[in-house]
């Protein structure tokens, strides 16, 4: 065998792409379960470009080749280059040819491999026949075909490996070798033939073909028969005489040695000529096993009498010991009550301090904490300088979730509040997309805080504007304070933390002179360095607070969605007011595996044929991606945002419209 073969299961039903998620490698012959994360980076895994032909958790065998595409860290290294649907392999080698021949022919087998119509036979060590099987139109069970069969060369080291399922697979190129000859198989009404053939040589009974078939015929229809009809009683009477003369020979030694222990005379006999053998047996070995046992255990005998004296001043010790212990946990305690008051105060001075985030700051905590210990736990000052709606706070018990669970929870959540499906879902692509999301100021008061529940926990960042915003620079460091904004907190939060989205909501456009920094940030948030997993969200009310300062291009520098909630669960209002079964969940950002680039192709091509400007296709192509993240079997991509459309027109004659007014 040239190339390793490894043994797994597709991850999901092909596409025909699948993942082949590897448990096996063959080893010496012989399959062998083992953890491949190490050997098939980066999780144990294979990509299979196409294998439309294989099912659902399908094993199969496979041979590897290096993925040609650059991949990163968390993708799979490697792909298959070819793949096999093993076949089983059956243990027959403590068994007569006969009995393997009767087997396959005529009993049949009740369970095979719904993935292969195809089993393989171990006769010996060294041989194996490969069959075909299939259902017998009679009893159901798999049988093979009479006739012409190869025997071929076999390597006995495949069980010596691990069985999947309870059976040992073949590994391919492997198990089964060469061909070494044939065989013939026949029926059992065709060795009947044969004898009958034979029979005629020494006797003489003139019987035709014909007649031999008839004979084969009758004894088989007797035998279905008769147990159906009360005419057939001397016949019935006939084959269970017969039956039992040929069996005698077989049942008699069982039917004696049954009858003699069932007699109250032998059984006692036996029982006594039992114990009889056991206590002579005893009699004659417990000396010499106590003789041995006490020489083997003299040293240890004389280890204890040593230890127990050893153990009595220690016990003397033990207690004096306790004493002091006693003493030092009283004081400990004493001490901890007063660190923790200590340490109480402690959060409440370095909360007064100006730049709490700054390098110094930083190491002074680090500092305390290292020289404290599992104290320095505590040590959690709260910065008072910034505003709590703008810190982003991380609430506690937040459970992660994949793609996979995104969706689903996100309807869900969508449903429970009182908010339309759709808008939930438009909103989610639109944010992820890297595009300014404007919603209106009051559905933004539900919204965020819903969604951020599903994809970030709970957090966001929430920046007021007002008019002090004359510049982009004016969005990461307040112009009065110098202080950094929560604009900044959300971006270098983001950076830090590139596993996780990150929600910054900037609070009023209306408020500021909107043409002097919003173009800016539009063009930022296109750019290479704003992080990727930053969602930015802004919120407008109906009047400008500078009607001479606005931008009318913004409707298509953005995506605003015109939100109007009229209603609200009651029960999703308690929950927020008490907290109260509120879920929490964060995605987990990961590659997308749904993405086909033929498709996106397809989409690109379809909106240059629209001859849209430049920033509009990209922010189609934004949303492309986005929406590709999501697992939909039963939709393509370009479908899901076609069911968008409606929202985008009304958002953008809602946006349009307060700009003109």
């Amino acid at each position: 065998m040239s190339e390793t073969f490894y043994l797994g299961h597709t991850d999901y039903k092909p596409k025909p792409y699948t993942r082949i998620n590897c448990i096996a490698k063959a080893i010496n012959g012989a399959w062998k379960k083992q953890s491949l994360i190490d050997e098939l980076p980066a999780v144990g895994k294979v990509f299979a470009p196409s294998l439309a032909w294989v099912e659902e958790n399908q094993l199969i065998a496979i041979t590897i080749q290096a993925n040609p595409k650059q991949v990163d860290d968390g993708q799979d290294h490697y792909i298959v280059k070819d793949a096999f649907s093993p076949n089983i392999v059956l243990d027959y080698r403590s068994r007569s040819m006969e009995q393997i021949r009767y087997t396959l022919i005529e009993s049949g087998l009740n369970n095979i491999s719904p993935h292969t119509d195809e089993i393989i036979v171990a006769l010996s060590d060294t041989e194996c026949l490969v069959v075909k099987v299939k259902p017998h139109p009679s009893h159901g069970r798999y049988v093979t075909s009479p006739g012409t069969i190869d025997i071929y060369s076999f390597n006995k080291a495949i069980f010596e490996g691990d069985t999947f399922n309870g059976q040992f697979l073949e590994i391919p190129e492997d198990t089964v070798g060469d061909f070494i000859r044939e065989i013939t198989w026949k029926l059992d009404q065709e060795l009947l033939g044969d004898v009958l053939k034979k029979i005629k040589q020494f006797d003489e009974i003139d019987l035709s073909k014909r007649d031999r078939e008839k004979i084969i015929f009758i004894l088989n229809r007797a035998l279905e028969i008769i147990d159906e009809n009360e005419d057939w009683d001397s016949i019935n009477e006939w084959i269970v005489d017969y039956s039992q003369r040929v069996t005698l020979s077989l049942e008699t030694p069982e039917l004696i040695a049954s009858t003699l222990f069932g007699m109250s005379s032998v059984r006692e006999e036996l029982e006594r000529l039992k114990l009889q053998d056991r206590e002579k047996y005893l009699n004659e070995e417990k000396p010499v096993i106590r003789q041995k046992i006490e020489s083997e255990l003299k040293d240890l005998n004389d280890q204890r009498e040593t230890l127990n004296v050893e153990i009595k001043k220690n016990e003397e010790n033990l207690t004096d010991l306790k004493a002091i212990v006693n003493d030092f946990q009283d004081r400990i305690s004493n001490l901890n009550s007063q660190l923790v008051y200590e340490i109480k105060q402690l959060n409440q001075t370095l909360g007064d301090i100006q730049d709490l985030d700054s390098q110094e700051s930083s190491e002074l905590l680090k500092r305390f904490k290292k020289a404290l210990q599992d104290s320095g736990k505590l040590i959690s000052p709260v910065d008072s300088s910034i505003p709590p709606w703008s810190r982003g706070i991380e609430a506690k018990n937040i459970s992660l979730i994949d793609n996979l669970e995104f969706r689903t929870k996100l309807e869900n959540q969508a449903r429970k509040t009182g908010i339309p499906t759709e808008e939930m879902k438009f909103l989610d692509a639109s944010l992820r997309s890297g595009a300014l999301t404007i919603l209106p100021q009051q559905s933004a008061e539900i919204l965020i805080p819903k969604y951020a529940q599903v994809i970030t926990g709970g957090v966001f960042f929430r920046e007021p504007l007002g008019p002090n915003i004359l510049n982009l620079d004016d969005l990461w460091v307040q112009p009065s304070l110098g202080k950094s904004t929560g604009f900044a907190r959300a971006w270098s939060t983001a950076l830090q933390n590139p596993e996780q989205y990150h929600i910054i909501w900037l609070d009023g456009i209306q408020r500021t002179a909107v043409d002097l920094w919003l173009p800016s940030l539009v063009g930022v948030l296109y750019g290479s360095n704003r992080p990727k997993n930053l969602l930015i969200v802004a919120t407008l009310a109906n009047k400008f607070l500078d009607a001479d300062r606005l931008w009318r291009d913004l409707p298509n520098f953005s995506i605003p969605i015109a939100s109007e909630i009229e209603n609200i669960r009651s029960k999703s209002l308690v929950q927020g007011i008490y907290k109260k079964d509120v879920q929490l969940t964060r995605l987990h950002i990961q590659e997308s595996e749904f993405c086909i680039d033929k498709d996106i192709d397809e989409y690109r091509y379809e909106m240059e044929e629209r001859k849209l400007a430049p920033h509009a296709l990209e922010t189609e192509i934004r949303l492309y991606l986005a929406e590709s993240l999501i697992v939909d079997e039963k939709t393509s991509i370009s479908d899901r945002l076609k069911k968008y459309s409606t929202l985008r027109e009304s958002g953008q004659k809602w946006l349009t419209g307060l700009l003109e007014k």
